[in-house]
């Protein structure tokens, strides 16, 4: 394999290239991968449906992430591990959770308490198995746009 390579593959569904949001994390996490290789083994671990719904623009978006490989589809999935439910700023502030080199971890700082605050009021609802927190965990590694 040639540098600059990657072993995931990210495939956005015909219709989800008319879906912004669809475009976006699809051109995120390949972005991601590129940017920093360490994120392509997070994407290689996620087993999981996720379905993400931006709320005040009622555009929803799912992604199956299966061995190496992501699709992506416009709408939502029929019975997902990971359900997320945001507006769109704030979905676009979930990619903004700092991860700390070189363990990789995310971290809450001040800029991002206000999410954690809006996760316990329900303003951002998140729902998972206890099961799927490894999921989560990769995922939250895989969007963040922190090296």
């Amino acid at each position: 394999m040639k540098e600059g390579d990657c072993m995931f593959e990210v495939e956005l569904e015909e219709k989800a290239k008319e879906n912004g949001l669809a475009v976006m994390l699809a051109q995120m996490i390949k972005d991601n991968i590129e940017k920093n290789k360490w994120k392509e083994k997070d994407a290689l671990s996620i087993k999981a449906n996720i379905s993400i719904y931006a709320v005040d623009s009622d555009v929803k978006v799912g992604i199956s992430f299966n061995k190496k490989k992501c699709f992506i589809v416009d709408g939502e999935i029929f019975s997902p591990n990971i359900r997320i439910e945001a507006n769109t700023v704030d979905l676009i502030n979930l990619s903004r959770i700092k991860i700390v080199s070189p363990l990789h971890i995310p971290i809450i700082d001040k800029e991002s308490f206000d999410l954690v605050r809006k996760l316990l009021k329900r303003e951002i609802k998140l729902q998972f198995c206890i099961k799927d927190l490894k999921n989560l965990f990769h995922l939250i590694r895989l969007l963040s746009v922190y090296p």
